[in-house]
């Protein structure tokens, strides 16, 4: 099942469950589906995002052949940093829930 991401003035971000548990934890949340992120969090929880997506960057790109098919966690954490970037320019909170 899915989890939505989301703030009150924009657009959705749809994430496997799987995905999002890591995207969660990586942030520093409980990772607990539903769940918020005031203004006031966003900024820390995207500065720990992006430093847990450079570091797998480095790991994916290190152990990636030439055949490798999977979506990179760079890919699928874009849309949600984007996101959270979004709610600290608007100062809205985060919010995610099952979908």
């Amino acid at each position: 099942m899915p989890v939505i991401f989301s703030t009150p003035s924009s657009h959705r971000v749809f994430m496997f469950d799987k995905d999002a548990s890591m995207m969660l934890k990586a942030m520093k949340t409980s990772g607990n589906i539903p769940g918020a992120l005031f203004p006031e969090a966003i900024d820390d929880a995207l500065k720990a995002l992006q430093e847990r997506v450079q570091l797998e960057s480095n790991d994916e790109d290190e152990s990636a052949t030439d055949d490798d098919n999977h979506v990179g966690i760079q890919k699928k954490a874009l849309p949600l940093m984007e996101l959270m970037q979004r709610a600290i320019e608007q100062n809205e909170k985060l919010l995610w829930e099952q979908g």
